[in-house]
């Protein structure tokens, strides 16, 4: 029978390719446990993360999961009035990731914070009651509108992970570079799969084409 996975697991490494920074072990575990202490403390409701492929978003993601927030994953690109009307329709205690956003203002409701260990964010006053089990929201590819968000249970997806990993033998001796963004399907079983067996992720924000990827 397939366990359960840890998201992180003890001895996994996050290796950021643009500034070199490596989290790993205890100071990996650390880093989560603070970020996910700091949204408990934050209202109740969900979390709408602008999605880079680097050390921070990826500490916060996980900060979220532990701390059994929803949280939904965005393309940290989205246009401004995209981004603004997925917060009105779903709400969020807040949106972080903003630092990058000089385009846009927080939306209606919310205001600018700077959350420790958070970074920018744009928190609200006013959220939604979420169902207990709600882990992840990832968006459809918004081909035909705005992105709509499909909800995954947080026991699914640590099946999901556990399940794939065991699949594919993934074990802690194992380093995978990201290949396609975080806020992908893929990219973030990629990312899960590996983080929950102990093994080395490289995060890198260029993609395939790019020489410097190589």
């Amino acid at each position: 029978m397939t366990r359960e996975a840890v998201l992180p697991h003890p001895d996994a490494r996050l290796v950021d390719a643009a500034t070199g920074t490596v989290l790993e072990g205890s100071l990996l575990a650390g880093a989560v446990a603070a970020a996910a202490e700091r949204y408990a403390a934050l209202p109740p409701g969900p979390v709408l993360a602008l999605m880079p492929t680097r050390l921070p978003a990826v500490v916060a993601y996980l900060g979220a999961f532990t701390a059994r927030r929803p949280v939904a994953l965005l393309d940290p690109t989205l246009p401004a009035d995209t981004l603004a009307d997925l917060v009105a329709r779903y709400r969020p205690t807040v949106v972080t990731g903003v630092e990058a956003r000089a385009d846009a203002a927080p939306p209606p409701g919310y205001s600018r914070v700077e959350l420790p260990g958070l970074g920018a964010a744009w928190q609200g006053d006013g959220f939604p009651d979420v169902h207990p089990d709600l882990g992840l929201l990832l968006a459809t590819s918004g081909s035909t509108g705005s992105p709509r968000m499909v909800r995954l249970p947080r026991r699914g997806v640590l099946h999901n992970v556990a399940v794939v990993a065991e699949t594919l033998g993934i074990d802690g001796d194992e380093v995978t570079v990201t290949s396609l963004p975080l806020y992908y399907t893929y990219g973030l079983t990629v990312l899960n799969t590996h983080l929950s067996q102990g093994a080395t992720v490289v995060l890198d924000d260029r993609g395939l084409l790019d020489r410097g990827f190589w």
